[in-house]
């Protein structure tokens, strides 16, 4: 027994060395190939979600800067063939990055945009090339939980030396200065690489266009700005334990009393779990519970539940009250100054196992109410509802404070424009 054990794990460091030699052989003839061939001012190429969808900042970048910037050559590196079809319907050039071409796009381009992390288009075509973070939110969380290596320390140094990754050729975007020190810090950016411009997918809620969508996406939002009912978006966060619940509840007898109280008030309930929680993303807050709370949810006639691969960004102007916990959603949705709720039921484990960012406490206290039960739930809903009946946005200065505090700006391409140097 004892010697079967000990040959296991002997198998799985071999395996492990094995890989670890690979990764090197492969970074260091992309080494070769970034000096060999020369990038391309004239060519970008942008990628998002791990290339598992045609969603979120890297997709509204894509489609902003292909308008803008017609002559500028976009090409986006997904591994997904029904990914890189739905961005050739949004005439984006698409290619597989370990392809033949996306692997001479991927080595010619001056710049990779991406919004989770460089494996978004491609680890090794990215060598050498200049880097744009558009990141994927505005934090209310404390990122720390994902800290990279000491960027100072000198094997760290001669590494990124030898495998041409400078931080100088690492931008990053973000709508205030006021994480600046924070995030350049975690992400190992120079001051000067700092971009103060609004994350492109927010230009949805801005110019009111829906921008472009799926025919499942194109089809949803039809019905639902058909409807009378009053919308709410539930959108939570991802968590360590991966012990999601919906809205506090988990069980089928208190979704069963959620549906019945959304029926009696005309309203409906749209979600979606994080792309974290879901185990297509591979990530460790996937949910250990979300499938079968939506058995649940699946089966309640007033929640309707966007799938993976949808951009909740299609449908968030929808919403006519959105609650959630400590999703950078509930910052994006700040720009359309409707009613928020707090959906806050593990507070104190959240803080205690991941944290959150010096002003969250100012934002928990502005932005809406924090219900915690399903009693305390009911009650904000219905107050939230009298609300979008009997007032105006102009009626909520609190939410506009917290706009003009988290949003120094609202543009977005425009400010990206003397950075990038596209092709006119």
């Amino acid at each position: 027994m004892i010697s079967s054990v000990s040959h296991h794990k002997e198998l799985i460091l071999a395996q492990l060395l094995w890989q670890n030699f690979l990764f090197h052989i492969k970074s260091h003839l992309a080494l070769i190939l970034s000096w060999v061939i020369p990038r391309s001012g004239a060519i970008w190429v942008v990628g998002s979600s791990k290339g598992l969808r045609f969603a979120d900042n890297g997709k509204h970048f894509a489609i902003h800067a292909r308008r803008k910037w017609p002559k500028q050559r976009i090409i986006w590196l997904s591994p997904s063939e029904e990914v890189r079809n739905q961005v050739e319907t949004a005439n984006i050039e698409a290619y597989a990055p370990s392809s033949l071409k996306g692997m001479w796009y991927g080595f010619r381009a001056s710049w990779h945009v991406f919004d989770v992390s460089i494996a978004d288009t491609h680890i090794f075509s990215s060598t050498g090339a200049n880097k744009l973070n558009l990141w994927h939110g505005v934090t209310l969380k404390d990122l720390n939980v994902m800290e990279q290596n000491d960027a100072q320390h000198w094997l760290s140094k001669f590494h990124d030396w030898w495998y041409r990754k400078s931080a100088r050729k690492n931008y990053f975007i973000y709508p205030n200065k006021k994480h600046m020190s924070y995030l350049l810090n975690l992400f190992n950016i120079p001051n000067e690489n700092f971009i103060l411009a609004n994350l492109p997918r927010n230009q949805i809620l801005i110019t009111g266009s829906a921008g472009v969508l799926s025919t499942s996406e194109e089809s949803l939002r039809n019905t639902i700005q058909s409807s009378s009912e009053t919308i709410i978006g539930y959108f939570p966060t991802w968590r360590n334990t991966g012990q999601d619940k919906f809205l506090g509840l988990s069980s089928k007898e208190d979704i069963s009393l959620l549906n019945d109280f959304l029926k009696q008030n005309n309203t409906k309930i749209l979600t979606k779990w994080h792309s974290c929680s879901y185990k297509e993303y591979q990530h460790q807050g996937v949910s250990q519970t979300h499938e079968s709370i939506d058995q649940e949810i699946e089966a309640a006639s007033q929640i309707i539940k966007l799938p993976f691969d949808s951009d909740l960004m299609a449908f968030l102007d929808l919403c006519d009250v959105l609650i959630s916990d400590y999703s950078s959603v509930l910052i994006d949705y700040l720009i359309l100054e409707r009613p928020i709720i707090q959906s806050v039921y593990d507070l104190d484990e959240y803080k205690e196992l991941n944290g959150f960012m010096e002003d969250y406490p100012y934002f928990a206290k502005t932005s809406g109410p924090q219900v915690v039960d399903s009693e305390s739930l009911f009650i904000e809903i219905r107050s939230a509802i009298e609300q979008c009946k009997n007032e105006s946005s102009s009626s909520r200065p609190n939410l506009v404070e917290l706009k003009n505090y988290y949003f120094e700006t609202l543009q977005t391409i425009e400010l990206l424009e003397p950075v990038l140097k596209p092709v006119k």
